[in-house]
Order: structure tokens, then C-alpha cells, then sequence
């Protein structure tokens, strides 16, 4: 396990988990289990209970800047294109470790057993202004748009390249598929019991699981993904996400909410257990 703070345009708060359900522990470990559990089989949107029912308090935003030195500037793109899926996760690493020591910024690289990083930021604003179209029932958008709106992404580390296709590489797509639209329901479930609402994009069809069929698609290969530390590689016949460290080795899926980054369960994503 190993978590690091960073900063790009937006503060992020990111941890390396083992598993993709260690995320989802900490993020159900906020409200009572058995609700989970009843709400973890329907596929319809929970009504949001209030903030104040739920038993959460929001901290002040200050503590994202506290004992961390951010700098300013496009930093997962520029890695994203330093790091080639040759490369390995070694020289990866390694050229977060360089880039950490020219910006002051601080880097922890996940171990040999955390498959699965989840990156907590404020949505940019190239994804808000598409948002009305990827999330057409919501009723607030205005408020969406300009105030809090985070987005998550949970990339899970894959054993074969995605970039390539295989039976063994197909089989691994749906087994992680799977895992991902699991797990990523529990997430905006749990959310949801905080007052907060959440939908997720599930990969296979590129619109929300949870909200009205829109012909709006967010793929994991769309060129918005840049804006949210990725980079997209055209590799003629396809493209494939290239993930900063694992390279196209990623299983990379999203998630939006308008909780705030100052909410506990956020902020304290770099406390989660494994």
C-alpha cells in the first residue's frame, strides 16, 4: 500500500491499494453495512438521505495543501508521454521519482502487491462542460458545473497489455469489467447514504450505470481522459489508455459525484486499509 498527494491543475489525492474491494471497504466503512448490503442489488439510483442524517462532517479544504509541496502545471500528461508501455513499471517509477525532485512534489510508488490506484480529483473543466450530456436526469447541473463536482478513478493494474488482443487479454477484460462495475456500485452507494450523488460509467457501453441512456459516451480510450492524468496512444488499428506508471497494463474506470474533496471519506483515501 502507498498513497501520495499531487497536484496538476487541481489538487488529487491518490492511494495504491492491493485490491479494487479495499477501496470499497473504506468507502462503505462510512455508513451502516446492512444498508449497503440491501442497496448493493438494485441497479436504481438510492435517494440521498441529508448530510446531517448520515453523521458526516466536512473539514476545511485547507487540509489538502498541509505538509505537502504542490506545484502548478499538466503533470500525469507529461509523464503519461515520458513513460512507454516497453518501458516497464520500473522506469515508470523512475521518472515519477525524477519529475518529483525538479516540482518538489512528493511521490510514493505503489509495491509489488497494490494492483489497483484510486485517484480522488476535482472534475476538470473540459469533462463539466460535457456534462449535462453525459448525465442528462440531473436536475442541478448549473450547480454541478460550477460547484463541487469530483471525479474517481479506480485503475486496476492488468497482467497482460492491453494493447494487444489475446483470449487471455479478452478473458482478463471481463473478468475486470466485472470487478469494476462491482465494486464502483458499492462506491456510489455508499456516497449516496452520505447525501451525496453518484453515478459511475460503466466501460463496456461508455454512459451511466445509474442514470437515464443518453447517446453521450465517456470510453476509456476518449481524449478527455488526458484531462484526468491519462494518455491515449493511437496505435493505428486502436487506441489504448496508458496509464503514468503501469502503461497500457491498465484497467482504468470512472466514477462522478458531487461530494466535495474536503469530505472525510475522500480526504482519508490515504488512510484506507488494505
Amino acid at each position: 500500500m502507498a498513497s501520495r498527494l499531487l497536484s496538476t491543475s487541481c489538487p488529487k489525492i491518490i492511494k495504491y491499494l492491493p485490491t479494487l474491494e479495499s477501496a470499497v471497504r473504506h468507502f462503505s466503512s462510512y455508513v451502516p453495512q446492512d444498508v449497503v448490503g440491501q442497496l448493493s442489488n438494485s441497479s436504481s439510483v438510492v435517494k440521498p438521505r441529508s448530510l446531517e442524517s448520515a453523521g458526516e462532517t466536512v473539514r476545511s479544504s485547507s487540509a489538502l495543501g498541509e505538509a505537502w509541496s504542490l506545484t502548478s502545471g499538466d503533470v500525469d500528461s507529461v509523464l503519461c508521454r515520458a513513460v512507454r508501455p516497453s518501458q516497464g513499471v520500473e522506469v515508470g517509477v523512475s521518472v515519477l521519482q525524477q519529475f518529483a525532485s525538479f516540482t518538489g512534489q512528493v511521490v510514493v510508488k505503489p509495491t509489488a502487491v497494490d494492483c489497483l490506484e484510486c485517484i480522488a480529483q476535482q472534475c476538470p473543466i473540459t469533462l463539466r462542460r460535457e456534462f449535462q450530456e453525459l448525465f442528462p436526469d440531473r436536475t442541478d447541473e448549473k450547480s454541478l458545473t460550477c460547484g463541487d463536482l469530483t471525479v474517481i478513478t479506480l485503475s486496476q493494474h492488468t497482467k497482460n497489455d492491453m494493447s494487444g488482443w489475446s483470449e487471455s487479454v479478452e478473458a482478463e477484460r471481463e473478468d475486470l469489467l466485472a470487478k469494476f462495475i462491482a465494486g464502483a456500485k458499492e462506491i456510489c452507494i455508499s456516497l449516496q447514504q452520505l447525501g451525496y450523488w453518484a453515478d459511475f460509467i460503466d466501460p463496456s457501453s461508455g454512459m451511466p450505470f445509474f442514470g437515464v441512456h443518453t447517446n453521450a459516451t465517456l470510453f476509456e480510450t476518449d481524449e478527455r481522459y488526458k484531462s484526468l492524468g491519462f494518455d491515449i496512444d493511437d496505435l493505428g488499428c486502436c487506441k489504448v489508455i496508458h496509464h503514468a506508471i503501469w502503461g497500457t497494463n491498465a484497467y482504468v474506470g470512472s466514477l462522478f459525484t458531487d461530494a466535495p474533496m474536503q469530505l472525510p471519506v475522500i480526504q482519508q483515501l490515504t488512510q484506507a486499509a488494505a
